[in-house]
């Protein structure tokens, strides 16, 4: 999204999730700044239990451009990225039918709170 970003992960034992969120912050501060852009200063974090199924969060994340309206159905958002083999049934789905349906954009946040 051009002013927000969503991350969906599993925290490791060595750091908190405040001292990921800095450090991602740190790491790309130098960048944001030479296009004129900032992190605010806040964040808002959702925990999910080790056995919550992934799947209705990331396609919430996944279709967060679509409802956004930057771009078509049929369009690929160049920025969702997800780490080595993990898939998700939503993507083989999109890539069957060639596009996002239509109803999947009136779906609501799996967390019962919209961002857009």
């Amino acid at each position: 999204m051009p002013n927000h970003i969503h991350v969906l992960g599993t925290l490791g034992e060595r750091l908190a999730l405040n001292r990921v969120v800095a450090k991602l912050k740190a790491g790309t501060r130098t960048v944001l700044g030479s296009r004129g852009l900032a992190w605010q200063e806040n964040y808002v974090e959702h925990r999910l239990r080790n056995d919550t199924d992934l799947e209705p969060f990331a396609r919430y994340i996944f279709l967060n451009p679509y409802r956004g309206n930057l771009l078509r159905l049929a369009g690929r958002w160049p920025h969702w990225w997800r780490w080595g083999e993990l898939r998700f049934e939503f993507e083989a789905m999109v890539a069957q039918a060639g596009s996002v349906p239509p109803a999947w954009l009136g779906e609501s946040d799996p967390l019962g709170v919209s961002d857009l």
